[in-house]
C-alpha cells in the first residue's frame, strides 16, 4: 500500500513554523527547517565571467580573486550562526578570514601545493536559520 500526500504549504499548527518530524527509530524529534539546507550552488569559477549554475537562495557568486570566491544569499540568515560547506574539484576549500556575514560568505581553493587557484568546478551548502 502506497500514500501520496499533496499540498502547497506545511504549517504547524502551534505555530507556523513549527513542524516537529519523528526520527527513523522513533525515539528522538526535530524541528524540520532545522535540518533542511537553506542554500546551495555549484559553479564554475574558472571562468572569465562567473558562471552559476544551479543554486537555492544565492544571489550572486564573484571570483574576487584568484582562487577566492564570494556568494551573497537572496534570503539572508539570522545570525552568523550558520554552518556554511564548500568544496571543489582537485582543489581544497577554507573559508576566508572575516567573510562570514549573514549576507553570505566568502572562501579560498588551493592547488596541491598550497597555491591559490581557480576552479572548473566549486559548489556549497549553508544550513542554519534564516532571517
Amino acid at each position: 500500500m502506497t500514500s501520496e500526500l499533496l499540498v502547497d504549504a506545511i504549517k504547524g499548527v502551534t505555530a507556523a513554523g513549527s513542524v516537529t518530524v519523528t526520527s527513523e527509530g522513533g525515539s528522538a524529534t526535530m524541528q524540520l527547517q532545522q535540518g533542511l539546507a537553506k542554500a546551495f550552488f555549484e559553479a564554475n569559477g574558472s571562468l572569465s565571467s562567473d558562471h552559476l549554475g544551479d543554486s537555492f537562495n544565492i544571489g550572486s557568486f564573484v571570483d574576487t580573486d584568484t582562487g577566492v570566491y564570494s556568494v551573497t544569499f537572496t534570503n539572508n540568515f539570522s545570525s552568523t550562526g550558520y554552518v556554511q560547506a564548500a568544496h571543489s574539484n582537485n582543489f581544497h576549500t577554507v573559508p576566508s578570514s572575516g567573510g562570514h556575514a549573514t549576507t553570505g560568505f566568502t572562501f579560498q581553493t588551493f592547488d596541491g601545493n598550497n597555491v591559490n587557484g581557480d576552479c572548473a568546478y566549486v559548489g556549497g551548502t549553508a544550513t542554519g536559520d534564516l532571517a
